[in-house]
């Protein structure tokens, strides 16, 4: 990673860290933090922009849609691989789904399963 700089520039719009996303995201809500140091927090996000995407080749225009999230490029951090031993799963009940939020529900593991958050089982 590239050296911080002491005083960060004033933003400039990206290719996918955009003058809207910069305007809609909530870098200070609580003011904890100095001028300078919210338009470091943007110019980190800004020089990086590129590492918050699936893949090294997913495309510039889907960035940070949902398929996306709780993923870094793969040529910017290695996967993690979270070791397990061959063991009998608890046998515990299902939590009951309501029948109004299934659709939802569903489409959400579908979501999390096509982005490769989570894996089929």
């Amino acid at each position: 990673l590239p050296p911080l700089p002491v005083s960060p520039p004033p933003f400039t719009p990206g290719v996918r860290y955009t003058q809207e996303r910069h305007d809609a995201f909530p870098v200070n809500p609580s003011g904890f933090l100095t001028p300078d140091e919210e338009r470091l927090v943007h110019h980190i996000i800004r020089t990086h922009e590129h590492a918050f995407a699936h893949g090294p080749l997913a495309p510039p225009t889907t960035a940070w849609n949902e398929s996306e999230k709780g993923r870094f490029r793969d040529d910017y951090f290695d996967p993690v691989i979270i070791p397990t031993i061959e063991h009998v799963p608890w046998v515990l009940k299902n939590i009951p789904v309501p029948p109004g939020n299934l659709e939802k529900v569903i489409a959400i593991i579908r979501d999390k399963i096509a982005s490769g958050v989570y894996e089929p089982s």
